[in-house]
């Protein structure tokens, strides 16, 4: 059966860097439940409760599991640093609780294979989207080329200040792109527009790229290159 599988496209390896598992099971004893539960909701609820406490690029390994009492089964260490090997996230008893060791989605590329960066690649999206709306109307213009580049570098900034961002200076950690390099004047007769935004985050190497493209009213695109 295994053999009529076909291999993952490259289309299809994108998608793995949306997904991350967690291992074992976690004991939970409340008023209203008790027993074990898979530990996607555990994991979650931490990854939301530190997005909203310190950002979305801020990693949820080895912090302590809120209500967790038992773990099923309990990994020995060995057996947790095999499973971080093969980009899993194990979890663990520790002194002050059960904690996630690992912080890695699927991902076969280096650059999106920690689960923080992944978290800002969707933040910088959900941004990219939210902030075209308020552009789709207006006429193609150099000076409205500036004021989106300079509204981009501003939630750049902010992003970069609280450390989601790596680099001394803000040139070091993201570049916005909105002039003739990426939108020549044949596209602009197109009614194209097109935002390109250069991010290093704090954990990878090399920039990593998302585009925003607005090809007419309501009609905008974002992806990563």
């Amino acid at each position: 059966w295994a053999r009529r599988v076909p291999a993952l496209s490259h289309a299809e390896e994108g998608a793995l860097s949306y997904a991350a598992l967690f291992h074992p099971w976690i004991g939970v004893a409340t008023p209203e439940r008790q027993g074990f539960l898979p530990p996607d909701g555990a994991a979650a609820g931490l990854l939301a409760r530190r997005a909203i406490a310190e950002g979305a690029w801020i990693s949820a390994a080895n912090q302590p599991i809120a209500g967790g009492v038992a773990l099923s089964p309990r990994l020995p260490r060995p057996d947790a640093a095999r499973l971080i090997d093969l980009q899993l996230n194990p979890l663990v008893a520790e002194p002050g609780g059960f904690v996630i060791l690992n912080a890695d989605t699927l991902s076969r590329t280096e650059e999106l294979r920690p689960l923080p960066v992944r978290r800002l690649m969707i933040l910088l999206r959900r941004l990219a989207l939210r902030e075209a709306q308020t552009y789709v109307f207006e006429p193609s213009s150099d000076d409205f080329h500036a004021l989106v580049r300079r509204r981009f570098e501003r939630l750049l900034s902010l992003i970069h200040q609280r450390g989601g961002l790596k680099g001394a200076t803000p040139a070091a950690a993201f570049r916005v792109e909105t002039g003739a390099s990426v939108n020549p004047a044949t596209a602009i007769d197109q009614g194209r527009f097109l935002v390109e935004l250069r991010v290093a985050p704090s954990r990878p190497f090399r920039h990593l790229t998302v585009l925003l493209l607005q090809t007419g009213p309501q009609q905008v695109q974002v992806r990563e290159a």
